[in-house]
């Protein structure tokens, strides 16, 4: 289709349709904003998982978004993996009981590890040297402020999203 590295073009080219997103937030409210919004209201996702308001769904988001577990955290054989994944940089976990602050850098190193070809966001409230300091995490493929509005983290993503397809 010629795409051309206008990063204009690139944000009014409608996303394919039948993704799957999901988002990782310890925050209900942002998890439900995602969900709703960004995921199906702005990117017009074909299926939307938000997890991380139970900590189980925190440890085990890695193998929801490869599609080896679904939404209920149950052994799928049917589910596919994540094309687009918004993970919050700091998450607070349980591992045997004991709270544990995870970082997004870490699951999306982890996917990276394991292959996942998938377009990763992280959000984050930290500074913006923060965020240019998470870009150069394994896996992680823009970094974005929670401060961001939703339309405009929409469109961060598309681009971020076609920007990423082209190196594929």
């Amino acid at each position: 289709s010629g795409l051309g590295n206008n990063s204009f073009e690139l944000a009014v080219q409608p996303l394919p349709s039948g993704l799957k997103f999901v988002g990782v937030d310890d925050n209900k409210t942002l998890g439900k904003l995602y969900d709703r919004i960004l995921f199906r209201k702005l990117l017009h996702a074909g299926e939307s998982i938000t997890l991380g308001k139970l900590p189980e769904e925190i440890d085990e988001a890695t193998e929801v978004i490869l599609g080896t577990k679904n939404a209920e955290l149950m052994a799928s054989s049917i589910c596919k993996p994540a094309d687009v994944v918004v993970l919050d940089q700091h998450l607070d976990s349980y591992t045997g009981k004991r709270p544990l602050v995870q970082r997004g850098t870490e699951i999306a190193a982890a996917l990276h590890r394991q292959g996942f070809k998938g377009f990763v966001c992280l959000v984050s409230g930290g500074s913006d040297e923060d965020l240019k300091e998470y870009l150069k995490a394994p896996g992680v493929h823009m970094a974005a402020s929670k401060a961001d509005d939703m339309p405009a983290l929409a469109q961060q993503i598309k681009i971020g999203y076609w920007e990423n397809e082209k190196l594929r």
